[in-house]
């Protein structure tokens, strides 16, 4: 059947269009107008090519409750690990943790999470917040105190320290401690190692989230990454219950040459006293500026960071009246060889910058 010249006319108006279209939207813009910028648009520049490394891993946590005798810490946990194509895989549990210790009673499996692979359009890591539901009415029937997430009237001020802790050659753990204030009164919780490894190098503090179940008790969900790289993430947030009663005062001392009054001395002391109870000694032999413990080490090599005191020294008698000593001499005094330097920072990559409230930005009387 031979086609009407209308259908050989509408045939060439829709060949003369799509040649328009074109030479319109593929070329590039050669104008000033918007419209020349969105037909230059390249799509591919959004989204991820499919020979990218799509590789992330990620465990988020989230603290839901406490047993009402409060001797018990509930937590909701995601775990999910996405493969080098975008396939996800990985799990929602309910972990319980007696209140002091890393090493939960119950695991409780709640459901798995996965997500077919998807090389060109990758699905985001799910976070717990997005999962907690999956904890159930009978865990929030079991764990039924619900966290405060503002400090309570007289409740405990909670401030997280952290440092490196080696493991093995060119590996290690974070170790987090906790510096607490109540009614005026300094405590310590002292350093525990979390159970996670990686590259010195690649660990970094990235932030906190802390909770109240009432004034003297609290927890934090604190997390460390370990990538070398921003887009493959691999995190770590864990749950960590944060005790007054498990807390520890601690005895400072300062020794010091200089006159007690001296700006100096009155300076860093102020500083000193954010973390105990100081008492000041004259000593004319003190020639040198350095931090001595008996223990806490953790604490010990914090103060040392943020008083920038460039020594510390374990000292191995461990009776007397003070747990952490500052010895402060004049600027420019000759500072004493230490003749057992504290096991921290020779082998080990600086920290990296973290939110000034993780140091003493609210850490104020």
């Amino acid at each position: 059947m031979t086609p009407s010249k209308y259908t050989v006319l509408l045939a060439l108006l829709w060949a003369n269009l799509a040649q328009a279209f074109e030479s319109n939207s593929m070329a590039p813009g050669t104008g000033d107008s918007a419209a020349d910028e969105t037909r230059a648009f390249d799509v591919n520049a959004v989204l991820p090519r499919g020979n990218e490394n799509l590789t992330a891993m990620r465990v988020d946590s989230e603290v839901f409750g406490w047993n009402k005798e409060y001797t018990e810490m509930a937590s909701v946990i995601l775990e999910v690990y996405r493969d080098p194509r975008g396939a996800q895989s990985g799990e929602v549990a309910v972990v319980v943790f007696p209140i002091g210790s890393t090493v939960p009673v119950y695991n409780i499996h709640m459901i798995d999470v996965s997500q077919n692979a998807r090389p060109h359009n990758p699905g985001a890591l799910d976070t717990v917040t997005d999962l907690a539901w999956a904890a159930g009415d009978g865990s929030q029937k079991m764990w039924p105190q619900k966290p405060i997430h503002r400090r309570p009237k007289n409740g405990m001020q909670i401030l997280p320290l952290w440092e490196y802790t080696p493991i093995g050659d060119g590996i290690c753990s974070p170790s987090v401690g906790f510096m607490l204030r109540m009614n005026g009164v300094v405590r310590y919780q002292p350093h525990i190692l979390i159970t996670m490894k990686s590259a010195c190098e690649y660990l970094k503090y990235i932030g906190a989230r802390i909770y109240w179940a009432k004034a003297d008790l609290g927890a934090i969900m604190i997390r460390f990454d370990y990538t070398p790289n921003e887009e493959n993430e691999h995190s770590f947030r864990y749950p960590l219950s944060v005790a007054w009663k498990n807390a520890l005062p601690v005895h400072m001392q300062l020794r010091t040459s200089m006159p007690i009054n001296h700006p100096q001395v009155k300076k860093i002391r102020s500083r000193f006293e954010q973390f105990g109870k100081v008492t000041t000694i004259l000593d004319p032999n003190a020639n040198s500026r350095m931090i001595r413990f008996k223990q806490h080490a953790g604490l010990a090599r914090e103060i040392a960071k943020i008083l920038e005191i460039p020594h510390t020294e374990e000292i191995s008698e461990k009776s007397g009246s003070w747990d952490i000593e500052l010895v402060f001499a004049p600027e420019g005094a000759a500072p004493k060889p230490s003749t057992k330097e504290a096991p921290e920072n020779k082998a080990l990559p600086d920290k990296k910058p973290e939110p000034k409230s993780n140091y003493l930005n609210d850490w104020k009387p």
